[in-house]
């Protein structure tokens, strides 16, 4: 692949987004590999816990996402009227339909008492929070009624805070100085005022509210500011200054001290995204999965409920092999419908709806 700039739109070609897709498919396969292993271990430790790893599969996403963000705006700001509305209608239309399918299917196993992944709660709020995209904004809401959604949530919420990041896409400095802001103010603003209105309002799930901390925005956005990161890198013909490549170490050891593990795993994908696109690795059956990845994640819960339902405890060590890739294969062939049925058809009225309220 070739180093010109990503601002012009004829450079949005075939490589980048495979690069993109590969990307997104094993950040997936990572995600049902931990989903798997947790439910039918292959009864050996290390082997276990290796699997367990594929759960930053999700921060693999977040890297991903906020490059191609800072792509897509890159190409478009100069084109559309009001680029960052147009997106964000654009981008919601294509994520709330296929939820709102999930949810219900969710709330169903919740409410025939299927005791695996399932909603949590039909309380009315909850649901309006989650079908408008916005749980993210509520620890008692987070990822409530689809398993696995608050990382959606996050994401989403993401994209409202990203015009006001947007101006930084190509300074490394700025970028640096941001994800330290955050971690401050995520532990010393944040987190107690969370902790303090919970408190007033009777408590929360203890469960639900340590997925909001550990998987929300206040969390994660160090993770999406190294995806910007990327796309800087790219942008400017990966040419930092080494005062830039100071900022960005400090900027990392900073969020490494008070958020460890995230931190490694925000260098790893940020260096496996890197690694991705310069070495123009493909694979067709990964990239599928990666252009598949949004329906297979959300439906892949349902799936391991089908096995669940079917393989009695005393009998689930030592098949995650059979699971893992029945998992993939049933969310895959599932997908092929619900992409075109539910993602495709919330793209194309998302597009309908730009054009109608001429915001491109």
């Amino acid at each position: 692949m070739n180093s010109q700039s990503l601002a012009d739109p004829g450079q949005l070609n075939a490589d980048r987004l495979r690069f993109l897709d590969i990307a997104r498919g094993l950040a997936v396969l990572g995600v049902i590999a931990v989903h798997t292993v947790q439910q039918f271990p292959t009864n050996v430790r290390p082997l276990d816990w290796w699997l367990g790893l594929g759960q930053f599969g999700v921060q693999l996403f977040f890297v991903i996402s906020a490059y191609t963000m800072c792509m897509t705006l890159a190409a478009r700001r100069h084109t559309e009227r009001r680029p960052f509305i147009a997106f964000i209608v654009r981008r919601f239309c294509r994520l709330a339909i296929p939820m709102w399918a999930a949810m219900f299917l969710y709330s169903l196993f919740l409410i025939f008492d299927i005791p695996y992944f399932a909603s949590k709660s039909l309380d009315g709020w909850v649901i309006l929070l989650n079908a408008a995209m916005l749980s993210a904004l509520s620890p008692t809401a987070f990822g409530v009624c689809v398993p696995g959604s608050g990382s959606i949530a996050t994401e989403a919420l993401f994209y409202l805070v990203f015009p006001m990041l947007f101006g930084m896409r190509r300074s490394p400095v700025a970028l640096s100085v941001t994800c330290i802001a955050s971690v401050l103010a995520d532990y010393f603003l944040f987190r107690p005022a969370v902790l303090f209105i919970v408190d007033l309002s009777g408590g929360a799930d203890s469960h639900v509210l340590n997925q909001y901390f550990l998987y929300g925005l206040n969390k994660q956005l160090p993770v999406f500011l190294a995806g910007m990161l990327l796309f800087a890198f790219y942008d400017r013909e990966c040419e930092f200054k080494l005062t830039e490549w100071m900022w960005i170490a400090a900027a990392t050891v900073f969020f490494g001290l008070f958020s460890g593990f995230i931190a490694i795993v925000a260098v790893v994908s940020w260096l496996v995204a890197y690694a991705l696109r310069r070495s123009g690795f493909g694979s067709e059956v990964i990239g599928w999965l990666g252009r598949h990845s949004y329906s297979i994640y959300l439906f892949h819960f349902a799936a391991l409920n089908l096995f669940l339902m079917a393989i009695p405890q005393a009998q689930r060590s030592g098949l995650f092999p059979f699971c893992f890739v029945a998992c993939v294969a049933l969310t895959a062939a599932a997908a092929r419908f619900t992409k075109v049925w539910l993602e495709d058809a919330g793209t194309q009225l998302g597009r309908a709806l730009v054009v109608r309220w001429k915001l491109a």
